[in-house]
């Protein structure tokens, strides 16, 4: 009846599955989707903000923050606040930010597609790239660790069926990779998609992600020198010096420098965020606007 599609807040377009979204639209129109920008704590507020307004002109999108713990037992924790209405520091708590809100979402969808054919209750699937949170989300929904997860891709191998309320059931599914060159792709090292003793140039995608990033950033979070004048000269070479990271032959292992970058950065300790397309530029000639 309704589809979830999570996206990782700070880079939605590299997640985006527009092939389903497509699809849906073409044979299952009267399937409503949702978008989720999860991990909203990983990246800047006016980041989010632009991008649930762009998102926002295709479909319902709801900026979210699944619980990173449990209390009282099993227990998962919501704040009653909206996104737009948390402070910075409600942001960092373990606690879930923005179920309410899309609990409202999938019950005013529900109110208004005549009770889905006469059933009583509500499906909604959950669907997204590997590693995005879908089933931190889920969990957050339900209050409750109920679906496997980890920070490895791949940690759901089949559909889980969970129910949220008497009214709706929620599917988590496994997470797929849509692009055919993901074992090389950038965009799946930033979303974290494959795994990384799965990746064959270990260095060279570092060296992408250090351009994504920012060579500033990483040269903060490492305490090296943006220039190159650090131990080895470059940035790799400083990393592996500044962690203890030695070849067999005595050498600077730049290679276990490159997994550490991609650790941290898969772990969220490196910021990175993009922000959406810029709007097509508008003139006027004469009467007629040409957009």
């Amino acid at each position: 009846d309704v589809l979830i599609e999570v996206l990782d807040a700070r880079d939605p377009l590299s997640c985006r599955t527009s092939s389903v979204e497509d699809y849906v639209n073409s044979f299952r129109p009267e399937v409503a989707i949702v978008l989720v920008l999860n991990k909203i704590d990983l990246a800047p507020p006016h980041s989010v903000d632009a991008w649930v307004r762009h998102l926002s002109a295709s479909y319902p999108t709801i900026p979210f923050k699944s619980a990173t713990g449990t209390r009282r037992g099993n227990s998962v924790m919501q704040a009653k606040e909206r996104v737009s209405e948390a402070s910075a520091s409600q942001r960092k708590t373990h606690d879930c930010l923005g179920a309410q809100h899309l609990i409202q979402v999938l019950k005013e969808i529900g109110h208004g597609t005549a009770g889905f054919g006469g059933r009583a209750k509500m499906t909604v699937g959950v669907v997204g790239y590997p590693n995005v949170g879908k089933s931190s989300l889920v969990n957050s929904l339900i209050r409750a660790k109920s679906a496997e997860t980890g920070d490895k891709p791949g940690v759901t191998r089949s559909l889980q069926e969970l129910r949220l309320d008497k009214g709706i059931i929620l599917l988590d599914t496994p997470g797929v990779v849509f692009d055919s060159h993901h074992t090389s792709s950038l965009s799946a090292i930033m979303r974290h998609s494959i795994a990384i003793e799965k990746i064959e140039d270990v260095e060279g995608l570092a060296s992408q992600v250090m351009e994504r990033c920012g060579q500033d950033t990483i040269a903060r979070h490492y305490n090296i020198s943006e220039s190159g004048e650090g131990a080895g000269g470059g940035m790799l070479e400083q990393i592996a010096a500044k962690r203890g990271k030695v070849a067999p032959g005595g050498g600077l292992d730049t290679e276990a420098a490159a997994r550490v970058l991609l650790q941290d950065l898969n772990k969220g300790r490196l910021s990175f965020h993009t922000m959406p397309p810029a709007p097509p530029a508008e003139c006027l000639i004469g009467d007629a606007q040409v957009v």
